[in-house]
């Protein structure tokens, strides 16, 4: 594996995936991450959601409260700075700040780099639904412990569906209830913080004692349970 820890698979439009990029730079540890970004939200809910996190970040004591708080000209070295291209596939492509790409495939060669996973899905400020979809999905394929950023509950559905939890990286309990939307995104960095920060031999290490999670999350992955549950909740609905 490389010294990179980290993958951003999302790429749909959300102020998460933007907070989370903009903590990284500030923060001195976007060389940890493999980061895959062409386009950034400048708005005024970004700077709402920008002084908020930082307000609650203080509120909650979290050392990184300062890599958050909302700087214009920080804003300004970000956007020119893009896109942020995580891939061979992607360089010998030409992504620009002006391609469209966030349905295409992901290139496989970002898990091979990666030990790691940080997940927000999309919608991920709706609190009344869980949305689970490949950038969840696709880093499991190649092993990895997923820290999400998603909508409440989504860890709770997805031990539902049979997939086993990541508790042993990190609590994932916390993250998971949490109905705020700003709250819950900075408890997933307070946990990409730590793990960072983390001995890379003592995270290889718990990462390798637990294999055989990683192992059972693929595996029932490719029994494509889903599609069973699908066909019977028609069936069901039909025949009622």
């Amino acid at each position: 594996k490389s010294s990179k820890r980290f993958l951003r698979v999302n790429r749909t439009q959300d102020y998460a995936r933007d907070i989370m990029l903009y903590y990284l730079i500030n923060s001195g540890l976007i060389d940890y991450f493999i980061v895959e970004q062409n386009k950034f939200f400048d708005d005024n809910n970004l700077k709402e959601f920008l002084n908020l996190g930082y307000k609650y970040s203080s509120e909650m004591k979290l050392n990184f409260s300062k890599f958050i708080k909302y700087d214009t000209n920080k804003i300004e070295n970000l956007k020119n700075n893009l896109p942020y291209i995580a891939s061979n596939y992607e360089k010998s492509n030409s992504i620009s700040k002006d391609k469209i790409y966030s349905n295409e495939v992901i290139p496989h060669d970002i898990y091979y780099n990666s030990i790691l996973s940080w997940v927000s899905s999309s919608l991920s400020f709706r609190n009344s639904q869980v949305f689970i979809n490949s950038s969840t999905f696709n880093p499991m394929l190649y092993y990895h412990p997923l820290i999400y950023h998603a909508n409440p509950r989504t860890i709770e559905k997805l031990k539902d569906c049979g997939y086993k939890s990541f508790n042993f990286l990190y609590n994932e309990e916390p993250i998971d209830t949490e109905n705020d939307y700003i709250k819950r995104l900075l408890l997933s960095i307070k946990e990409v913080d730590r793990l960072l920060h983390m001995d890379k031999g003592e995270l290889i290490s718990i990462l390798e004692n637990n294999q055989s999670t990683l192992e059972y999350n693929r595996n029932l992955l490719f029994e494509c349970n889903s599609i069973k549950r699908i066909l019977t909740k028609v069936y069901q609905l039909t025949d009622g």
